[in-house]
């Protein structure tokens, strides 16, 4: 049974490495309209989960959207999960037994406001359940773990009062039942929790005060300024400590991990820096007492979106930086335990490129997801691999774009969709008919709206080769050679 959607989009781009150009590429997953990557992780196999948001495809708006890769980087599945509203998945996490918990909020299945939506899928990608967790007013689900007794915490922003949120964390056990909540902050702002770990104290998580969920002082909730907050709790939920970043100016909080007694909270800053946002990196004791403050970046803004430790105990911050850039480009920082730099990357797209989420891999590498713009209505999912070093990992492939007027991807055809794309805004599809071996036309397609990149379902189509014949706005009619299996 052909169970597996596929698209891949592979992109020639210009990187730049501190600023000096060379060339490489990203890997990018996605349609025609707007997708997002928001957490990765390594599957046993040695292959990749990537999660966030889809609008190319789905229930309608934004879905949960789920792709599926293997150690070669070929799609397995991309598969979303939604409503006909509002679904957006923030987090991954591997449960055990070949199942994995997305994380996130959605709008349609409980009281006609977002909720905390945990929905579980097998290795394949396919549904399995969803627990949504419901509060009266809107909720923000923005990371979830897997807690050391096997059950899960999770943390975002529950509205309180009216447009008044506040930080949020739940500890549940394995089957998702709540064993406790908490919440933190004040009523006249919003406060979110972005982050959490597991400590050997209880749970520590990372959010901002006064702030907004986002990336841009022009939503709605701005406040006059924010603060970073970082709570320690107990495995009970209480409170053992708090720190707060008391700047003059805005300040947000995103990221957090420990390396032996010392907690490195990342977020980014307008009090401090050099440029409109630096990234600030906050060094704790275990008491939460500061110790050190450092921040990166240049002339423009940088936000750090995460930070990890490896195995050789660096610290790596991805995020995104447009300093002495044309558009913001992927941003990347190795430090060492004292903050000093070990690399600094500025990766640059066609277009914006912001680092969601990076893990140390099985080989020892650095992947990085998140979302890479080739215009302002179609938005990739990327992946990119850097080694210890910084530089980028191609797998011994070299893609440069296609000379052909029509590229079709993945060829052969494993899963129940194809891609079809000129690679060209100004060239675009009219129509196209699908030939078999024998000749027979198995299938003809007609769009009102062309587009230089569809998504074709083939579902229907037995395994063999096939002729795809695509007509173009300009005039030429391509012929190109399909394997289906």
């Amino acid at each position: 049974m052909k169970s597996y959607l596929a698209i891949i989009t592979l992109f020639f781009i210009c990187i730049i490495d501190n600023l000096h150009s060379q060339e490489n590429v990203f890997r990018l997953y996605g349609g025609n309209g707007v997708e997002e990557g928001r957490a990765l992780i390594q599957t046993p196999g040695g292959g990749y989960m990537v999660a966030g948001r889809a609008r190319s495809f789905g229930s309608g708006s934004d879905d949960y959207y789920l792709i599926g890769l293997n150690t070669q980087f070929d799609i397995l599945f991309d598969n979303p999960f939604g409503g006909p509203h509002h679904d957006r998945c923030q987090s991954i996490v591997s449960i055990g037994d070949g199942t994995y918990g997305l994380f996130g909020y959605s709008w349609d299945f409980l009281g006609g406001v977002l909720n905390f939506n945990f929905t579980r899928v097998d290795v394949f990608g396919n549904f399995i359940d969803r627990k949504i967790f419901y509060h009266p007013d809107t909720d923000l689900g923005l990371k979830v773990i897997k807690s050391s007794d096997n059950g899960f915490v999770m943390v975002g922003m529950v509205e309180i009062t009216g447009l008044w949120a506040q930080m949020y964390i739940m500890k549940t056990d394995q089957d998702l039942n709540i064993i406790w909540e908490n919440n933190f902050g004040a009523n006249q702002r919003k406060d979110h929790a972005y982050d959490v770990i597991e400590n050997e104290n209880g749970y520590l998580l990372i959010g901002t005060y006064s702030g907004f969920y986002g990336m841009y002082p022009t939503f709605p909730d701005f406040q006059e300024e924010s603060d970073i907050g970082v709570i320690q709790l107990d495995f009970n939920g209480d409170t053992l400590w708090s720190y707060r970043y008391n700047g003059d100016d805005y300040d947000f909080g995103y990221s957090i991990t420990q390396v032996n007694d010392i907690i490195y909270a990342l977020g980014s800053t307008r009090s401090e820096g050099i440029g409109s946002f630096d990234i600030l990196l906050l060094a704790l004791d275990t008491e939460g007492i500061l110790l050190n403050s450092y921040t990166y970046g240049g002339d423009g803004f940088e936000y750090g979106y995460k930070i990890i430790s490896d195995s050789e105990d660096n610290l790596i911050i991805v995020g995104v930086s447009d300093s002495n850039l044309d558009n913001p480009a992927l941003y990347v920082i190795k430090l060492s335990l004292d903050g000093s730099q070990l690399f600094e990357k500025r990766i640059e797209g066609i277009d914006a490129v912001y680092g969601y989420d990076v893990i140390e891999n099985a080989s020892g590498n650095y992947m990085i997801s998140g979302t890479y713009t080739i215009s302002e209505t179609d938005k990739d999912v990327f992946l990119l691999e850097l080694d210890k070093e910084g530089d980028i990992i191609n797998s011994d492939t070299s893609y440069q774009l296609p000379e052909e007027p029509i590229t079709i991807y993945p060829n052969p055809i494993f899963g129940r969709n194809v891609i079809i794309a000129t690679f060209n805004n100004d060239v675009l599809i009219k129509s196209l008919v699908i030939f078999d071996a024998t000749g027979r036309m198995v299938k003809e397609v007609n769009y009102s709206d062309p587009q230089y990149k569809i998504r074709l379902n083939v579902a229907e189509l037995k395994s063999g080769y096939y002729v795809v014949k695509t007509k173009l706005n300009n005039g030429s009619e391509p012929v190109n050679k399909i394997i289906v299996y």
